[in-house]
């Protein structure tokens, strides 16, 4: 009985499915980037109060240079001639997946003993978004996914 090809056994498409799988990524990024600025806003403003400024100027500071890591990646990915950097431009966005992942759960966290229980009940809630939000922008990229 003949075995099937897959993506590993086929030339050329294991790299058309990474190209396909990078593609879902990036289109979703603006999606990503509004989800982030808003709950890092929200965040800001229900800790406001109980969070130093400098703390949350950091956050906020942080958050931005990690979006522009993606927007740049996102950008070198459009402008690829051929194939040969999708395996590079994977690991790009496994390491931000860990890096975004980090920050949210740094962020949270010290924020969370700062917080009243209301407060960390909002925090709580959010952590929660960032995980689901995780889930649906690496859903192509099982090992982004599986870091973040």
């Amino acid at each position: 009985m003949p075995v099937a090809a897959d993506h590993r056994t086929v030339p050329g498409t294991g790299e058309l499915l990474l190209r396909e799988q990078l593609l879902d990524h990036f289109s979703n990024s603006r999606a990503a980037y509004v989800g982030n600025a808003v709950n890092a806003a929200i965040t800001m403003l229900v800790c406001s109060t109980v969070a130093p400024l400098p703390m949350l100027a950091a956050f906020g500071l942080v958050l931005c240079l990690l979006l522009l890591w993606r927007h740049m990646v996102g950008v070198k990915f459009r402008n690829l001639a051929d194939n040969s950097h999708l395996p590079a431009i994977a690991g790009q966005v496994d390491a931000y997946a860990a890096g975004l992942s980090v920050y949210w759960a740094v962020t949270i966290s010290m924020l969370f003993a700062l917080a009243d229980p209301g407060r960390q009940m909002v925090l709580g809630i959010l952590a929660g978004g960032m995980m689901s939000g995780g889930v649906a922008s690496y859903r192509t990229r099982e090992r982004a996914a599986l870091i973040y």
